[in-house]
């Protein structure tokens, strides 16, 4: 991957991220309201892994490509989720049971 960026501390009432190609995104110690994040781009893949400190009331989640994401045990109320077939994706901890809804 090409560019590192990270978020922290960052507390908003909604935030929408487009990480494109050869860029990684982190986040960590963020509380937020609505969370909507598209993870690469026509041109390529990117990377985004949400720490377990971050609060994210509703989470909209676009993986294109291959894009890789992790999300850890965050505190996470709402997750809507499209992702491309060749996408990587690792949810762990309480984060698990919302994809069944």
């Amino acid at each position: 991957m090409g560019v590192y960026n990270q978020i922290s501390g960052f507390a908003q009432d909604s935030i929408q991220l487009n990480i494109a190609s050869h860029v990684q995104m982190h986040l960590d110690k963020n509380e937020m309201q609505y969370l909507n994040i598209r993870v690469g781009d026509e041109k390529g893949d990117g990377s985004l892994r949400i720490a377990s400190d971050n609060t994210i009331q509703s989470l909209k989640l676009n993986v294109l490509a291959k894009s890789t994401v992790e999300i850890l045990d965050s505190d996470i109320q709402k997750i809507d989720h499209k992702l491309s077939e060749g996408a990587i994706v690792a949810f762990r901890g309480k984060v698990l049971s919302l994809l069944n809804n």
